[in-house]
């Protein structure tokens, strides 16, 4: 662990520092063209953010007796080597929301809260552009939200503390508290940023346990702002077929002679875009995998071995299976009800997690850990009101 011997307070301290150093760095690299000479520019903030999560003490799962800040770990891994790399990253190849004109403090708000602005121009661009053109709400719908998360991770807590729940019905539980601390954990900035800095921001979720396909949870539910940065730094390039975006190229226009050799090419090059669309969507799946990976060892210093990218990776042929299987239903007049569909999504959701996502934080100690880390924080709370 980095500057182990500091107090929490200090570490977090440095954090801040350095995250405002980042965001002062980039903004002023900002003119570079884009390619080489932004990535060599965004090398030492890259460094920065891997380093970041390592100030903090990671869970020691052979001795959960000692103390450890594996939440403070994951949290800062998911803002910062994640969202604020993948923005960095995408500013590099000229995308993504940085390469906006913002003022040098919306930059700097943008660069490293977890939050996706609107996107005005996304719902016309050629590759699928999820929620980021709506607006999510001004501060007080934001704020709402955040305390309503605080509420449901409170009730969760509950739940797992004083109820003997089944073990799915403890993971779904489980699963809310996900969804409860990314979820105010990207409201609590968004509420300010919105409020002071005149940001609009794009959802974050959008009552994901509603969806009624795969499809529906993963595009316009879940983690959006996850979603927002991995389509923005992986999807979209391969979509495209180039890494830096630029303008579209200029044809030459045909002759009447030329017809049936351009409408050749159209379908060819519709073809090549459904198969860079699957494979956009697969390498979406694969990389989020690696990076819970990668965030589970910063949590305890080791990785799932392979069951946490398991998870995402078997997204790609369920909703594959998904998207043939829909139109058929709907030929034969057999489209489940929308409830029907929603507890059928979650289900295979959880059922999957089941063997995958929380066997790997099973084994770990992950699960035992932040539920012991969430009941200190909450006595701590309750004692400071009495």
């Amino acid at each position: 662990m980095l500057l182990e011997e500091h107090s929490y307070a200090a570490r977090f301290a440095v954090l801040a520092a350095g995250a405002l150093l980042s965001a002062a760095w980039v903004h002023a690299a900002r003119r570079l063209p884009p390619g080489w000479p932004r990535l060599a520019a965004a090398l030492p903030v890259l460094a920065f953010n891997c380093a970041a999560p390592l100030m903090f003490r990671p869970l020691d799962a052979s001795d959960m007796s000692k103390p450890n800040e594996m939440i403070s770990a994951g949290m800062v891994e998911f803002a910062f080597v994640w969202l604020c790399s993948y923005k960095v990253l995408a500013w590099v190849c000229n995308r993504g929301p940085l390469v906006r004109p913002w003022r040098p403090l919306q930059f700097g708000a943008i660069m490293l809260a977890p939050i996706s602005p609107v996107e005005e121009h996304a719902a016309h661009a050629s590759h699928r552009s999820g929620r980021q053109a709506e607006h999510a709400g001004g501060a007080a719908v934001m704020a709402g939200a955040f305390a309503a998360k605080v509420v449901l991770l409170g009730a969760g807590l509950a739940l797992v503390t004083y109820v003997p729940l089944p073990k799915l019905a403890r993971e779904f539980v489980y699963t809310l508290g996900i969804y409860s601390i990314l979820s105010f954990a990207m409201d609590g900035p968004a509420a300010p940023i919105s409020a002071l800095l005149g940001v609009k921001v794009a959802p974050h979720f959008d009552a994901p346990f509603l969806a009624t396909s795969l499809s529906d949870f993963w595009s316009h539910r879940w983690d959006l702002v996850a979603g927002n940065q991995l389509r923005n730094c992986v999807y979209a390039p391969i979509v495209e077929g180039r890494l830096v975006h630029g303008p579209p190229e200029r044809r030459p226009a045909a002759g009447p002679k030329a017809t049936a050799v351009g409408q050749q090419q159209r379908a060819t090059a519709a073809q090549h875009s459904r198969r860079r669309r699957l494979l956009g969507m697969a390498a979406c799946f694969l990389v989020s995998g690696i990076m819970h990976e990668v965030q589970i060892w910063y949590m305890t210093g080791r990785t799932s071995r392979g069951l946490l990218t398991a998870f995402f990776a078997a997204q790609v042929p369920l909703l594959l299976a998904e998207r043939w299987l829909g139109p058929q239903l709907r030929r034969l007049g057999w489209l489940p009800p929308r409830p029907l569909r929603s507890v059928a999504t979650l289900s295979v959701l959880l059922l999957l997690s089941h063997y995958t996502w929380w066997a790997a934080y099973e084994k770990y100690g992950v699960t035992q850990a932040a539920i012991h880390s969430l009941q200190q924080l909450s006595k701590t709370v309750l004692g400071s009101g009495q």
